[in-house]
């Protein structure tokens, strides 16, 4: 298989488990995120063995914005071979707390380098009607935030290695582009034209990640922006949004 088949087959396969985890929910339950939601995932390339704990824990405990630390009670191994890490905090009993914050977020890392995540809208935390606007701050926070993690965990296991990106969102009809920090300084209305953004998969050096997070963001995303009415991305709010944002919040480095 390429390296697309096998990261394909992973994204695949955890969807496929956050489906096996939401089935016996009921059918108007929140955490199954019929409001929509994002998927975002990685695959480190050319990883001659597994990911160990010390690796995995360097790489997760470096903490930018948006994910908790890798020795948090959110994460628990799903395999009795301890290869494979979960986080559902739709779970009724385990985040019956987050639950009412309508956090229900999934995430999932294999022990192979592979990382996988779908992130509810979560509209109520900014005050909005379900399905009616898309925060276009979330995507670079949450695309970038995934790389960076990618690059630590890429640096812990070896030299030389590859980043392998997807990420796709759904449930994008009628909403329209806003900001939930900062002013969405337009006058015109940007709505969506399509309800599903698919999934497609890029690759990028460790090194180019590191160098270059800012133009991979903005390329990555302008089409995704384009699906609301044509508005362009512009290259200053990605910097901010990188410089501030992530690097801020983000220690660099081993």
């Amino acid at each position: 298989m390429t390296y697309k088949e096998l990261h394909q087959d992973f994204v695949l396969n955890s969807r496929n488990r956050w489906r096996e985890l939401v089935q016996e929910l009921p059918n108007d339950d929140p955490a199954r995120l019929k409001a929509g939601f994002g998927e975002i995932a990685v695959s480190i390339l050319g990883l001659t063995h597994p990911i160990s704990d010390e690796s995995l824990g360097n790489a997760l405990t470096n903490r930018p914005q948006g994910w908790h630390t890798f020795s948090s009670d959110d994460w628990y191994y799903t395999t009795e071979d301890r290869n494979e890490l979960e986080r559902w905090r739709g779970d009724p009993v385990r985040f019956n707390f987050l639950r009412k914050f309508a956090q229900y977020d999934y995430g999932r890392i294999l022990y192979s380098g592979n990382v996988y995540r779908r992130i509810g809208f979560d509209e109520r935390w900014h005050r909005h009607d379900p399905g009616t606007v898309f925060d276009l701050t979330l995507p670079i926070c949450d695309l970038g935030c995934m790389l960076l993690y990618a690059a630590d965990m890429a640096d812990w296991c070896g030299d030389n290695l590859d980043i392998v990106a997807s990420f796709s969102y759904s449930g994008l009809s009628g909403r329209r582009l806003d900001m939930s920090r900062g002013w969405f300084e337009h006058t015109a209305v940007y709505k969506s034209e399509s309800d599903v953004y698919p999934s497609q998969v890029h690759c990028y050096s460790v090194r180019q990640v590191r160098l270059d997070l800012r133009r991979i963001l903005l390329c990555l995303l302008t089409p995704l922006y384009k699906e609301f009415a044509g508005f362009v991305l512009k290259p200053g709010l990605v910097d901010h949004y990188v410089y501030q944002e992530i690097l801020g919040n983000y220690p660099l480095g081993r």
